[in-house]
């Protein structure tokens, strides 16, 4: 298969060869250094029980598509699996919400509550949405929400990927190459998408504002406690003033304020050695250099791997721009390491110490200035993400912070936003929200377990140190080098789903219906409701047949 399984078995630690930056199938994790995480195991009874898509067949004929051109945009597919969702389900007991943080954890967690008919209010820090930010990539995990939250219009413009080439940073050569197939990534029912994280920023704010949410800026937050008195959760403000809800939502990210009320404990994390350069490049310099200019137009992100450290980019805007970052140890960075994890940290790039890296990618750092610096700092899961009084609750990476400038930094989020939403969609009793709460991180904390071991075992597979083991990795991946000319059969298909469909193809939504179904209406008191719910009705086209008569 194409990059996928290249890497011979003792190259990793259970004989798995997954090159995908989503991989799942490793039972033993391989080890990243400072790296741990948690072992809680969720209740086996909130779990959801719908069949897994890989149950599903790849009968149809694969579409072939040749190198270098666009595959069918999802809107002109014809045989495709895209759930639609019909009308919006409001929760019969509204509730009042604070959240802490406008972040995209916030926003999006924001929306989805707001469409369920509860009213919330977003307290934020910064002074407003405008601020610096560089690229992401939205898997199709991500990309479905947005396309069931409506946004499939304002996508249209973003860059769809399908490949990534892995370089050798010390040479600049070409070690192999990763191609998702067409059909593989229609089963997820989403996209991967290239985009700047200003451009998805400000869709989700604008949804949320669609919904009637009010966001309210330069809000310094002193303190977060559960009011005896009043027995609600509230937040005191830098001038003094105290805010109530009936919940209060911690979305205000790995520096959280709300965290520490929720667990009794103050952050803690350990220092991986790491750190993150981060960069946008003009277009007009990328396509004034002999090597870097044919990349601006690639739909790809390529990487460039070397010893604890590695560089990926990809275009963004339409090819307008060029996102680059640099995952590099702090001990080869003149100044030596930051003690300030932030995500707005400027810094000059030329603080970089490239060693013998190739010196195209000196050249490339060369272009701009500075770079947004992000400080590496490991954090565990949180093991209780809902507080003792049963009223605050933590979502996105207050909850399970993951290594920065990875694939599944805002998915993860933003999955926590839409089941969220869901399961409060049904609430209609007070009765209901410890229920809930618990459901919610029953529900999310093995998906989080799964999806950030995952990335961590693809960060270390991509920063071997010289060795047996890159040795291996490196044999591996140039099998792809001569991919084979056969058909991409059903078999073939089936195989690469396999690698990619646990983390791509996961439904945030049908997870928290299908908890419901299971399991919702046996603890709200209110059973005789259930079966005269107005359900959420949803349509799905799975196939098109045209027959010869």
């Amino acid at each position: 298969m194409t990059g996928i399984n290249a890497i011979p078995q003792s190259a990793t630690s259970n004989g798995s060869s997954n090159l995908s930056p989503s991989t799942t199938r490793r039972s033993e994790p391989i080890p990243i250094s400072n790296t741990h995480i948690s072992g809680r195991q969720p209740v086996s009874s909130l779990t959801s029980g719908r069949a897994p898509r890989n149950q599903r067949s790849f009968s149809r004929t694969p579409r072939q598509h040749a190198t270098g051109t666009t595959p069918t945009p999802p809107a002109q597919s014809i045989v495709r699996t895209r759930a639609m969702s019909v009308g919006s389900r409001k929760a019969p007991l509204p509730i009042d919400f604070i959240i802490v943080g406008a972040g995209i954890a916030g926003l999006a967690t924001a929306f989805a509550l707001a469409q369920s008919g509860h009213r919330v209010r977003i307290f934020e820090k910064r002074s407003g949405i405008n601020q610096r930010a560089v690229g992401v990539r939205v898997p199709p995990n991500l990309c479905k929400i947005l396309y069931e939250w409506g946004l499939q219009e304002e996508l249209a413009t973003a860059t769809r990927c399908r490949k990534s080439a892995f370089h050798s940073i010390e040479t600049g050569q070409v070690m192999g190459y990763l191609e998702w197939q067409e059909d593989v990534i229609q089963e997820t029912g989403g996209e991967f998408l290239l985009m700047h994280y200003e451009d998805l920023y400000k869709l989700l704010y604008k949804l949320a504002l669609s919904q009637g949410v009010t966001v309210h800026f330069n809000c310094h937050i002193t303190s977060v406690y559960f009011d005896d008195e009043k027995g609600l959760p509230s937040i005191m403000l830098a001038d003094g003033s105290i805010q109530y809800a009936d919940l209060l939502v911690g979305a205000d990210g790995y520096h959280s304020v709300v965290r520490e009320a929720v667990t009794g404990e103050p952050d803690r994390g350990t220092d991986s050695g790491n750190t993150f350069f981060s960069i946008v490049i003009p277009a007009e310099k990328m396509k004034a250099d002999p090597d870097w200019g044919k990349w601006l137009e690639a739909s790809e992100w390529p990487m460039w791997m070397g010893d604890n450290r590695v560089i990926l980019a990809y275009p963004i805007r339409q090819n307008t721009a060029y996102c680059v970052h640099a995952y590099w140890p702090e001990t080869c960075i003149r100044g030596g390491p930051d003690d300030n994890e932030s995500w707005d940290r400027v810094a000059p790039t030329n603080a970089i110490e490239f060693g013998n890296a190739h010196t195209s990618i000196k050249r490339l750092f060369n272009m701009v200035p500075d770079a947004l610096r992000t400080k590496y700092v490991v954090r565990e899961i949180v093991e209780d993400w809902v507080d003792e009084t049963g009223s605050m609750v933590l979502v996105g990476e207050a909850a399970h912070s993951l290594m920065p400038c990875t694939i599944h930094n805002f998915s993860l989020a933003v999955e926590d936003a839409a089941v969220f939403g869901v399961l409060m969609s049904h609430l209609r009793s007070r009765n209901q929200i410890p229920q809930l709460l618990e459901a919610f991180q029953d529900l999310r904390y093995s998906r989080v377990q799964q999806v950030q071991q995952s990335e961590l075992n693809n960060a270390k597979l991509v920063c071997l140190p010289p060795g047996e083991f890159r040795d291996m990795r490196d044999a591996g991946m140039a099998l792809s080098l001569n991919p084979s000319t056969e058909p991409w059969d059903d078999a073939r298909l089936r195989e690469q789903w396999d690698e990619i469909g646990g983390v791509f193809g996961y439904n945030a939504r049908e997870a928290a219906e299908d908890w419901w179904i299971k399991w919702g209406s046996l603890g709200d008191g209110t059973r005789g409701h259930a079966a005269h719910e107005s359900f959420n009705l949803v349509f799905a086209v799975t196939e098109v047949a045209v027959s010869d008569n």
